[in-house]
C-alpha cells in the first residue's frame, strides 16, 4: 500500500486519488503522455 488512507475519501476530488492503489496520492507524479496523475510508487 503506497497511498494515503482517509477516512472520507468520498468528498475528495478524484484528481487526488491514485488510479493504481485507489489511495490519496503519495509523492504524486504526472504522466507526460497521458496527464495522469499516480504515486511515485506505483
Amino acid at each position: 500500500m503506497f497511498g494515503f488512507d482517509a477516512k472520507n475519501k468520498l468528498i475528495l476530488d478524484t484528481k487526488f486519488i491514485c488510479p493504481a492503489c485507489t489511495l490519496i496520492l503519495r509523492d504524486p507524479i504526472q504522466l507526460t503522455y497521458c496527464g495522469h496523475r499516480q504515486c511515485q510508487s506505483c
